[in-house]
C-alpha cells in the first residue's frame, strides 16, 4: 500500500548514499537515492540519479516514470513531465496508480487530456 513517506527518506538517504559510494550503477539504488532525494532540500539531485536508473533498467518499477515526472516538474520541464507521468500511468498497474493519485495532488500538475 502507498503511504505518505514522512520524514523516513531523510534517515535511509544516509544510507543510500554509502551504498552509492560502492555500488554507483545498481537501477534500484539510483531510483531510491532519486526517490529519497526529492524529499529532501537536495531535490535538486535526484534526476542525476532517475536518469542513470533509467539508463541501466528502464523496466525496473514504474514508479521510476513518476519520481522522473516529479523531478521534471521541479525543473520546470512540463512536456517531459507530462511524458513520465503519463508513461507512469499506463505501465503502473490500476491499483498502485488510484492510490498514488490520491497522495501525489501536492506534486504532480494536471494533465490536459487532448
Amino acid at each position: 500500500k502507498v503511504r505518505d513517506p514522512g520524514n523516513k527518506f531523510k534517515e535511509v538517504l544516509f544510507i543510500y548514499k554509502e551504498a552509492y559510494a560502492f555500488n554507483p550503477n545498481n537501477a534500484e539504488l539510483n531510483m531510491n537515492m532519486g526517490n529519497c532525494l526529492l524529499y529532501t532540500n537536495e531535490k535538486y539531485d535526484a534526476k542525476k540519479h532517475l536518469d542513470k536508473a533509467l539508463e541501466l533498467n528502464k523496466g525496473i518499477s514504474p514508479m521510476l516514470y513518476f519520481y522522473l515526472g516529479q523531478a521534471e516538474q521541479l525543473a520546470y520541464n512540463w512536456d517531459q513531465a507530462i511524458k513520465y507521468y503519463r508513461t507512469f500511468e499506463e505501465t503502473a498497474k490500476n491499483r498502485l496508480a488510484a492510490e498514488y493519485k490520491k497522495i501525489s495532488g501536492q506534486y504532480k500538475i494536471n494533465l490536459i487530456k487532448e
